[in-house]
């Protein structure tokens, strides 16, 4: 038989056999001779490409583009290898030629989505899934992603619509029932949400999605098998959590060593390569020392709340502050303090976080703070790439990151005592009072409305419970009601979370012989009657095992007692840590028990509550959890410290400041 005159001849043929090595190695001889030669790029790139050698395959496709410039399938190929090295900017514009060279490659324009996705450009990612579908309506991965394009701009109804319609195409995925859960949970759809982690763990048995359904279930306070449920959240091994956030673990088990060791594990299973930033070069530091904070909540939101005014307190002839903000961009008066605050607000939305690290790197931020940890639109993903010589997890996210990039947490001796150290891979940073601030310009109308405004009895005993349905525990709830069965004409004032968890609280009272009419739901109203409306309560029961945070904060600023029930982990010591700074210490307990029973004690006995009231009037001027310009020294001392080890060459370590 005459061999074939065709070079590549052999090339193609062992490309379309799966033999990829040997395919790019053919190729190569090819180049030897043809250095130029298209075909063989392109083929020798889709060889390293689906090999899994990015580096390469990314070479030889630009080689091939510089061959036929004009050529739509190279530049495709170039930017799909470019997304695989965690490249999405450049991945983006190789894909928007692409897609100006052939306008009807509904693939050029899906993938082109996912690469906006990943640089924080939903909408425009939105943009080009809906051109990929005009071409081809059945795009199974283009209404995948588009769906959770969507989510990330708060459409979750049409997320939800987008994830149906790619389910009745291919049902088998299970992630696309776990992202949808996503949405219908964002949406505050619990009992739906739930059904579809429920979907994607019979397709897959997965840990995370047995973990996001029950959080769903939290969330709607619908408790079926609860017991079963934590036991095995608690004992599952430390792997499995690549597909959700460790989030969820706080709120449903006070047990730091899993919490710690599943996160980890979450991390170990969703790290990247290595930086394309590369390491963080030594540099020589003079004058100031440069804080970032990076935060997805710089507006009206709970860590901005207590963090504005000690941004306010920062010593500029010491300390320069910048924001890094990836959150939505909001016009609220907080906001407007907090671009006030800092000497430089960067809204960087639309930023990838690579390129937020390099933009960190640029400015000489020395100390990167860290506000949001694995909470909703947090961006973990720029501390992967050494945002700061120093990089510190603090205030948003009450447990460990698990990962080695994050050097220190900011805790308190109650918080986070000696001995609980391990149950963290960041070093422990302990301030001498308490590791939360406050505000006291913090707004409230100087003016209480009448209890019956919100429902509330004229006369008996009002017991405040603000907290997210999700930390509302089975048996949290059944001591609330028995405390309420112990105290006659009493109520209890919880927050309203939607008619699903309002209904099933309801019905749950009912089942343990009290009147749900005894259950009244606070509705949203604005911050300053939301400060203003605590003084129409008497006594403020806390969740266990996750705390009340900048809630507790609230409720002792506006004079309310709180009752905690103190457990091992962070999430579950935070209300002690507060009523420690506070001077109220007698109100932390150590059991169901004894919370139960003091609470119950408290209420039957008004003159101690009203005791307790003085003292809190007292502390607004004397107590160290809201002396805002002193708790800002100690946490500047905290962040000379840390660059102190680090300018010494040494590493992280446990630093305790004085006070």
């Amino acid at each position: 038989m005459k061999p074939s005159s065709d070079p590549l001849h052999e090339a193609e043929s062992l490309y379309r056999g799966g033999r990829l090595a040997e395919a790019q190695a053919a190729c190569e001889r090819v180049l030897a001779a043809h250095p130029s030669l298209f075909r063989a790029l392109h083929l020798a790139g889709l060889a390293a490409l689906h090999g899994g050698n990015f580096p390469a395959a990314a070479g030889f496709f630009e080689r091939a583009v510089t061959a036929d410039p004009k050529n739509p399938s190279a530049h495709y190929n170039l930017a799909n290898a470019l997304m695989s090295l965690r490249r999405p900017a450049e991945a983006e514009a190789r894909y928007a030629t692409a897609s100006a060279l052939m306008p009807d490659g509904a693939p050029i324009h899906a993938n082109r989505g996912a690469a906006l996705a990943e640089l924080n450009r939903f909408e425009e990612a939105i943009a080009s899934h809906e051109r990929a579908l005009a071409l081809k309506p059945d795009f199974y991965e283009a209404l995948k992603n588009r769906g959770v394009a969507l989510h990330a701009v708060g459409r979750f109804d049409d997320a939800v619509a987008s994830y149906d319609r790619a389910l009745k195409i291919d049902a088998r995925d299970p992630m696309t029932f776990a992202q949808k859960g996503s949405a219908l949970l964002a949406a505050k759809h619990y009992g739906a949400a739930a059904a579809c982690f429920s979907d994607a763990f019979a397709r897959q048995p997965d840990y995370a999605f047995r973990l996001q359904r029950l959080f769903a279930r939290m969330s709607g306070c619908i408790w079926q098998d609860f017991d079963q449920e934590i036991r095995a959240i608690e004992n599952v091994p430390a792997q499995g959590l690549k597909r959700t956030t460790p989030y969820p673990l706080l709120a449903l088990t006070d047990a730091p060593a899993a919490q710690k060791a599943l996160t980890v594990g979450h991390i170990a299973e969703s790290a990247h390569g290595a930086s394309a930033l590369g390491p963080l070069a030594p540099r020589a530091r003079s004058g100031k020392i440069r804080i970032g904070y990076f935060s997805a909540d710089f507006h009206n939101h709970p860590v901005a709340h207590l963090l504005v005014e000690a941004l306010e307190c920062h010593d500029r002839n010491r300390f320069e502050v910048t924001a890094f903000s990836f959150g939505p961009k909001r016009k609220d008066d907080l906001r407007a303090r907090l671009v006030n605050a800092c000497d430089a607000f960067l809204d960087v939305r639309a930023v990838s976080d690579s390129d937020i690290a390099g933009r960190a790197r640029d400015l000489g931020i020395d100390v990167a703070v860290d506000l949001g940890g694995y909470t909703a639109n947090s961006r973990s993903g720029i501390f992967t790439h050494r945002a700061a010589p120093v990089q510190v997890n603090y205030l948003g996210y009450p447990g460990t990151l698990g990962t080695p990039v994050m050097d220190y947490l900011i805790a308190d001796p109650v918080l986070v005592p000696a001995e609980a150290r391990g149950f963290y891979t960041e070093k422990i940073v302990t301030l001498p009072h308490c590791y939360q601030p406050g505000d006291r310009k913090r707004a409230a109308d100087t003016v209480t409305p009448p209890r019956e405004t919100y429902g509330l009895p004229h006369d008996g005993l009002v017991f405040c419970a603000f907290h997210n349905s999700f930390k509302i525990a089975p048996p949290m709830f059944e001591c609330w009601m028995n405390i309420l069965r112990s105290v006659d004409n009493s109520v209890l004032w919880l927050r309203f979370e939607g008619d699903e968890p309002m209904t099933n609280l309801q019905r749950e009272a009912g089942q343990r012989g009290i009147d749900p009419a005894r259950l009244v739901f606070a509705r949203h109203v604005p911050m300053a009657e939301h400060m203003a409306r605590h003084r129409c309560a008497d006594l403020f029961l806390d969740a266990y095992p996750y705390n009340a945070h900048s809630t507790t904060n609230d409720a002792l600023w506006m004079g309310l007692p709180v009752v905690t029930l103190m457990g091992k982990a962070y999430a579950a010591r935070v209300a002690a840590s507060l009523l420690t700074a506070v001077g109220l210490p007698e109100l932390i307990t150590r059991s169901f028990e004894a919370y139960q029973t003091l609470a119950i004690d408290l209420a039957r006995d008004p003159a101690r509550l009203a005791g307790l009231r003085e003292k809190l009037a007292a502390a607004r001027a004397t107590a160290p959890l809201f002396d805002t310009p002193s708790y800002t020294r100690h946490l500047e001392a905290a962040y000379a410290a840390m660059i102190e080890r680090t300018d010494a060459g040494l590493a992280p370590d446990h630093i305790s400041i004085a006070s």
